[in-house]
């Protein structure tokens, strides 16, 4: 076939001379062969080969630039229950805390501070990380283009370098070749098919005689030099990156991350680990920068509810039995309550007895106040399986993760540390780290703790929070370096089985990542000329490596700017995502305080109605202990990157990431404690809980994926005056002791103290003429007059001024928003 369509198109061509402006037909038989040379075999194996790499590219950019699920999971309902999504911590926009980082360089304070290099590295986590980490994600995404326009700038350079040299040899053996190929002009379109069907038998011909990987790699792993670039590329993947990826995945709930390993090996892996970079920094947290949630809290806010005008009675009504009516609608939020009239009732307090009425209208007995919490915990569910997933499946269950992962991870170090010497053990080192990235990362329905279990019932949960006081971590003792170091090197958490324990994977593959740049390094230094000197070798051995064995080949072009790409990639993410940790453990700190977080958690209404407005707080707190635990690991942090480039991309990366677990999790446990107390939140104190249930639903969102939605809604009424009988003992005690005080200078009323007794034991108090009086002076600008039995005659005190009035009812209209809560001092 590709003899007679060449002498074809040879026909074609010597006949086009007389008439070059003939419309081409779609019976031209050029046409004919022109579509059955684009189905040679090898040309489309070429064509699906750039194809694989377009879609893998295009779906690895896609799952990277895809914001983090739970973010767009807002109840629908949401605009009428009025929810707010609550920060997942009690600081507000972590990092951004600091309030004078972003002012003017003669506005800043001059404070002397013990932390430099953390409050550095924090400065700069800031700046990246700040407007939804829009800084980051630039760097980023140019990173990935870099890397991939110098990888496969060498890479299209070897591709022709390989066929001009099939083309020279084919000259120089005489071997047939299809014709040559005329020039493209569009002066004569004629010649345009020819042309283009004899430049495609040609590289199907050049395609068949060779294979272009095995010719790659062959080039870049046949000498202690070549490996010198290769092994690091090949370290990193079937090491530390493997193992980012498949932790990563299981932590951000990334799906189908096998395809960025499979980009990775078929395009580079510098661009893949860049976008992989990319999808991390989407998938932070809108609040704290933290991406490891898999629920989402979102909390009512708090209503006054007032029954219907037809129901009201006058003021103030004898608190008899309370019954509860229900409007029709099934809406717990939109309650109505009845209070109904005693018989007989006659108030207690007369107008000629009061006190003038305050300028503050007094508040309507008929109104009540009810809180409608609504906790909606959201956990995503696996997303539909792939071909590839089933095989994941399916290999979890012959191979479990526990055997296999560090099986192959064990078996990717020994192909690389034996210096692969064939085509066939470069495949196999291949396999290694892709089957890595095969385990599904789904392993829970329900959101992972910080021990890695599992977490329980809500209800469980709840009644234990309610039976066990919390739990705070243990203060920081005063270390030394030494021991801050090996506290660094050694296990952070000791319940989790060692073949769990990504730590210790990232500091083994740390110390064979030096060890075999050590011994490259020492195999490169015994190439040189061996009768110069040691420190003239030495000397030798850097040109040798670049720019002789750099440019020696553009398939060693290609691979080592890859190397490169690397190693500024880990470099640049080690720079940027380390102050975001530092910032993540000092907040986890047992010492760490923000000053300014108490007030905030106090105006919770404020906070509420206008939440992404609040001021920042000042810096963080912590004492020395802590203080100088993160300025270690800061300064260590910066040791490692000062020594980056002699230790290669892998080493920096294995070694930041084993620093890396001990912070994440540290901020898990920390972020556990805080999630516990949103999700089951304690009895408030005074009020009384009228109706709770729970609901479970299975959800789609709109672009396809499953979820179940657990949603909590509990009413709670707040009661009347059991406010005053909620404080904590020692208010309490010194409130007892004012009013022994007070009623052992004053007569006792012989008309009051059977029933106070009585009322007590049913944990109410019928208004007097004096608590009438004290009840409506409601501002701190009312008087309040002091009636006493003196001799028997009633008479009036001089007038006090009441700077702390008693707690009273909201005053707001219905609708309205509320207003912020006085602080009593």
């Amino acid at each position: 076939m590709t003899t007679m369509s060449s002498s074809t198109a040879h026909h074609d061509i010597a006949g086009s001379s007389t008439s070059p402006f003939i419309t081409m037909s779609p019976h031209d038989p050029g046409l004919f062969s022109l579509l059955n040379s684009l189905f040679e075999p090898n040309f489309l194996i070429l064509i699906s080969y750039l194809t694989i790499n377009l879609y893998l590219a295009s779906r690895v950019i896609r799952i990277a630039t895809k914001r983090y699920r739970q973010l767009k999971m807002t109840p629908s309902e949401s605009g009428e229950l009025g929810l707010v999504d609550l920060p997942a911590g009690p600081h507000n926009d972590i990092l951004q805390e600091h309030q004078n980082l972003f002012q003017e360089e003669t506005e800043r304070s001059k404070t002397e501070t013990d932390t430099p290099v953390a409050d550095a590295l924090i400065r700069l986590a800031t700046w990246a990380f700040k407007a939804n980490a829009a800084n980051a994600k630039r760097i980023f995404a140019l990173l990935a283009i870099v890397s991939l326009a110098s990888t496969w700038y060498y890479m299209i350079a070897f591709l022709r370098h390989s066929y001009l040299a099939y083309l020279e040899r084919c000259h120089l053996t005489s071997y047939p070749l299809p014709p040559t190929p005329p020039p493209f002009d569009l002066a004569r379109p004629d010649l345009l098919v020819p042309a283009l069907h004899l430049r495609i038998l040609r590289i199907s011909q050049w395609l068949a005689s060779l294979s272009l990987f095995k010719e790659a790699w062959m080039e870049v792993i046949k000498d202690a030099t070549s490996w010198w670039w290769s092994s690091e590329i090949c370290i990193v993947t079937v090491g530390a990156w493997a193992l980012f990826l498949r932790h990563e995945a299981e932590r951000l709930r990334i799906p189908h991350v096998w395809t960025v390993m499979a980009l990775g090996q078929l395009v580079a892996i510098s661009f893949a680990f860049n976008l992989f970079n990319l999808a991390v920094i989407y998938r932070l947290d809108t609040f704290d920068l933290l991406a490891a949630r898999s629920d989402k809290v979102f909390k009512a806010k708090r209503r006054v509810i007032e029954p219907p005008l037809g129901s009201r009675s006058p003021s103030p009504p004898l608190l008899a039995e309370i019954s509860f009516e229900r409007l029709a609608e099934d809406r717990p939020w939109r309650t109505a309550v009845a209070i109904p009239r005693a018989a007989g009732y006659t108030p207690r307090a007369s107008p000629s007895t009061s006190l003038p009425p305050t300028p503050r209208r007094s508040p309507d007995p008929n109104r009540r106040v009810f809180r409608t919490t609504v906790i909606t915990q959201k956990m995503p569910l696996p997303p539909q399986p792939t071909f590839m997933d089933k095989i994941g499946q399916a290999m979890q269950k012959r191979i479990p993760e526990r055997i296999g992962l560090p099986v192959f991870v064990l078996a990717g170090l020994s192909s690389v540390l034996q210096h692969p010497n064939s085509f066939t053990k470069v495949m196999v080192m291949h396999l290694f780290p892709l089957l890595i990235s095969l385990y599904p990362a789904y392993h829970h329905l329900s959101p992972l703790n910080s021990k890695g279990m599992p977490t329980r019932s809500l209800s469980d949960q709840s009644v234990e929070s309610e039976l066990e006081p919390p739990t705070f971590p243990e203060p920081t003792p005063e270390l030394s370096t030494t021991q801050i170091l090996r506290r660094m090197l050694a296990r952070s958490n000791a319940n989790v089985p060692l073949w769990k324990d990504s730590k210790m994977y990232y500091l083994g593959l740390g110390a064979v990542s030096i060890a075999l740049r050590i011994w490259l390094t020492v195999a490169c230094f015994f190439e040189v000329d061996s009768d110069a000197a040691f420190l003239r070798r030495a000397w030798r051995t850097i040109p040798l490596l670049f720019p002789t064995t750099f440019l020696r080949h553009p398939a060693q072009s290609s691979i080592s700017s890859d190397h490169v790409c690397v190693a500024v990639s880990a470099t640049v993410f080690v720079l940027i995502e380390s102050g975001l940790w530092l910032w993540k453990a000092a907040v986890a700190s047992p010492s760490a305080s923000i000053p300014g977080k108490e007030e905030a958690e106090a105006s919770e209404d404020i906070m509420q109605r206008d939440m992404f407005n609040l001021p920042l707080p000042s810096p963080i707190r912590m004492d020395s202990a802590d203080r100088n635990l993160i300025e270690t690991q800061a300064r260590v942090i910066v040791a490692l990157l000062a020594v980056s480039p002699l230790l290669g991309g892998g080493a920096t990366l294995s070694l930041y990431l084993a620093c890396r677990c001990s912070w994440v999790q540290q901020y898990e446990a920390y972020r556990a404690l805080k999630d516990d107390h949103i999700l089951h939140p304690r009895a408030r104190p005074g009020s009384a809980v009228i109706e709770e249930k729970e609901e479970v639903q299975l959800m789609e969102n709109e672009e396809g994926e499953r979820y179940l939605e657990l949603r909590k809604i509990k009413i709670s009424e707040l009661l009347p005056g059991i406010g005053n009988r909620a404080r904590p003992a020692a208010t309490a005690a010194a409130a007892a002791a004012a009013a022994a005080e007070t009623r052992s200078s004053l007569p006792p009323s012989p008309n009051l103290s059977g029933r106070d007794h009585s009322d007590d034991e049913h944990g109410f108090q019928q208004p007097t003429a004096r608590t009438a009086r004290r009840s409506r002076a409601g501002t701190a600008e009312s008087e309040v007059g002091v009636s006493s039995s003196l001799e028997g005659r009633p008479r009036r005190t001089t007038p006090v001024r009441n700077r702390q009035p008693p707690q009273r009812y909201r005053e707001e209209s219905h609708g309205s928003a509320p207003s912020t809560p006085r602080r009593r001092g």
